[in-house]
């Protein structure tokens, strides 16, 4: 289901053009530089002639030619040893990127211990490598350790990433330092002109004790929708609906929220009226018209929940069934409860709970409904 707030400082793996022009030494090895675009390496699918091409990079004497031998590797086999012995090699070739690739390797796809990403991250971050410098801000900001945190943020920022700007605002706000939070966010507001500094503003004057004042909230959330950012038509409608108990100003932004596409102002519209306001006429309307219209299929997993509050449980399946071929694994579950609960149809029930095994989210709830099945002796195999 989609998510309100957007996680922005997230790990994952991002590759930039290096355009360090120094000779530098670290290890015994020398940095060299390169103008090859490393994005050319990125690609949403692959094929054998890509790895031949990333080869002959290597062949002709082009570092970059490791680090996209490595990509293709974690992208296509998850063969992560053979990622890493790719990225070694650019390292001792002179790559500062495969410094970064291998601390994103470690961090995000071999889960080891984030000292081995930190290690790789500050030897490229030592050599001005941005994105090095903003992940370990947020591998300090994990482990609390804040100073650090703020210490890698502010460089990335300065190097002109308003991930970081933005990472250093949430840094301060949780070390307690309001006023500096405060700051940060404007910075990145008026300086750098970016919506989510606008946003980060509104939920600070929503949330934050002593500067709590939801005209100022609202107003941020306004021009953070004006910029572009449309899920603030829905923070504004949010801020109405929780904080002030305005129902009306709340379905009037929801509404704008859907207007301009947010899938999130959408599915709070529908939740406004099936669980606040109990019109479930409206909010049968208004679920399908985000499902039909802008692809909101949160609206369509809230669409099953309302048939099911009104016992009608035929159009209840229907939904979660949809929500299920489209991919979402709580569609599955939800399908075998209705049938479990509902329609004591226990057959089907244990058919979708095993459709709802082996997905990570629902799993132990998928066993925990057969084992309830096993307890009334109606499986099918014990």
């Amino acid at each position: 289901m989609e998510k309100i707030f957007k996680i922005i400082s997230s790990l994952v793996l991002i590759v930039i053009t290096l355009t360090s022009c120094s000779t530098i030494k670290q290890e015994n090895i020398k940095i060299v530089k390169t103008n090859y675009d490393i994005e050319q390496c990125k690609k949403e699918a692959y094929t054998k002639e890509d790895l031949k091409k990333f080869e002959s990079l290597i062949e002709s004497g082009e570092i970059q030619g490791y680090n996209c031998v490595g990509i293709y590797y974690i992208k296509t086999t998850k063969d992560y040893k053979k990622a890493e012995k790719y990225f070694k090699k650019g390292i001792k070739a002179g790559s500062v990127e495969s410094y970064y690739q291998l601390g994103s390797l470690y961090s995000a796809f071999m889960n080891k211990d984030s000292k081995y990403a930190i290690k790789e991250y500050k030897k490229a971050a030592l050599k001005g490598h941005t994105l090095a410098m903003h992940n370990l801000g947020v591998q300090y900001f994990n482990q609390a350790k804040f100073n650090e945190a703020i210490k890698w943020y502010t460089k990335s920022a300065n190097s002109g990433d308003n991930y970081s700007l933005e990472g250093l605002g949430h840094t301060y706000r949780m070390k307690g330092d309001l006023e500096k939070a405060k700051e940060t966010y404007l910075k990145l507001a008026v300086e750098r002109k970016d919506p989510q500094g606008y946003f980060n503003l509104g939920v600070f004057y929503t949330k934050d004790e002593g500067y709590k004042d939801l005209k100022k909230s609202k107003e941020y959330f306004l021009k953070c929708a004006e910029l572009g950012y449309t899920n603030c038509y829905s923070s504004i409608g949010q801020v109405y609906e929780e904080d002030e108990k305005d129902y009306g100003n709340a379905e009037i932004w929801y509404k704008k929220g859907f207007e301009s596409g947010s899938k999130n102002a959408t599915t709070r519209l529908g939740l406004l009226y099936s669980d606040i306001l109990k019109d479930y006429d409206k909010a049968i309307f208004w679920n399908k018209k985000g499902y039909e219209e802008i692809n909101c299929l949160s609206c369509a997993f809230n669409l099953g929940y309302v048939y099911e509050d009104i016992k009608d449980y035929k159009n209840a399946l229907k939904w979660f069934k949809l929500v299920h071929e489209k991919g979402d694994s709580d569609g599955t579950l939800k399908t075998a409860r209705v049938y479990e609960r509902y329609l004591k149809d226990y057959k089907n029930a244990e058919i979708w709970f095993k459709k709802a095994l082996g997905t990570k989210k629902n799993d132990k709830r998928a066993k925990r409904g057969l084992k309830r099945l096993k307890k009334l002796g109606v499986l099918s195999e014990q």
